[in-house]
């Protein structure tokens, strides 16, 4: 484990080589913080196996430049659904521009009630993550 010059932690190398910093919970907190319990949602941590299994979910759109605006969004609430993932998480799932998709998808389907933000009343924070609505999908 690496800690950054931001007092994150991370690993050197996920199993697709790439930086964790994305996937990675921060490590800057006391060891008593409430912040750091496993169901904490400030805990960005996602194990390998369910980064596996988010990737496999993503793959249609990883090996396809063009896919249908709407079959992206079922991708998307599927990725979200029971976890927080951040533009950055998502971008890299689906091997696609964070910018692009935060203003194509991401911020109408939160004004459409589709997904939930983690921190509502700061919507451009950066680490900004989303999780799906609790009826859909």
């Amino acid at each position: 484990m690496i800690r950054r010059s931001d007092g994150r932690i991370v690993s050197p190398l996920t199993a697709h080589g790439r930086e964790t910093s994305s996937i990675s919970a921060k490590g800057n907190k006391s060891v008593g913080s409430p912040h750091k319990h496993v169901d904490s949602i400030h805990n960005d941590e996602i194990s390998h196996i369910k980064w596996q299994e988010l990737l496999e979910i993503a793959t249609v759109a990883r090996e396809n430049r063009r896919l249908p605006p709407k079959e992206m969004e079922r991708l998307i609430l599927r990725l979200c659904q029971g976890t927080w993932l951040t533009r950055r998480q998502l971008g890299e799932l689906l091997k696609r521009n964070i910018e692009g998709l935060r203003s194509r998808f991401l911020v109408p389907m939160v004004a459409h009630g589709l997904l939930r933000l983690r921190y509502p009343d700061k919507p451009n924070r950066a680490d900004q993550a989303y999780t799906a609505a609790a009826d859909m999908v």
